[in-house]
């Protein structure tokens, strides 16, 4: 199975929905994550996306953690990236923290999700 994302933002999010039910996709229930991305490099733009790794706690919905590393290879579209679920936000957020990664940027999310086939 081939796997394709795609992220957007809609403007008109019900007519949508309403084309791509016709069509014959399936939606998933909503999903809201708060992702929390961590760095050594904070600041500018530039220095931000010098970091080697990003690191991010995810926390859903549903209250499952999930910590992940990402890195960037050549273009920042194609990373290498390995998550786990992880029992305790606030103490896998130590350990970063006293790694001296820093709070880079937080971003609150509904994802919804569609199966065509």
């Amino acid at each position: 199975m081939k796997e394709i994302e795609i992220k957007a933002k809609l403007k008109n999010e019900k007519a949508v929905m309403t084309k791509l039910k016709k069509l014959g996709c399936v939606f998933e229930p909503v999903v809201t994550q708060s992702d929390t991305v961590y760095s050594l490099k904070v600041g500018s733009v530039e220095a931000y996306m010098s970091n080697k790794n990003f690191l991010r706690l995810r926390v859903k919905n549903n209250g499952k953690v999930l910590f992940t590393i990402k890195q960037p290879q050549k273009n920042h579209l194609d990373k290498i990236e390995h998550a786990v679920e992880v029992s305790s936000r606030d103490e896998i957020e130590r350990a970063i923290l006293l790694m001296d990664y820093k709070q880079a940027v937080v971003v609150n999310k509904k994802r919804i999700i569609t199966h065509y086939n």
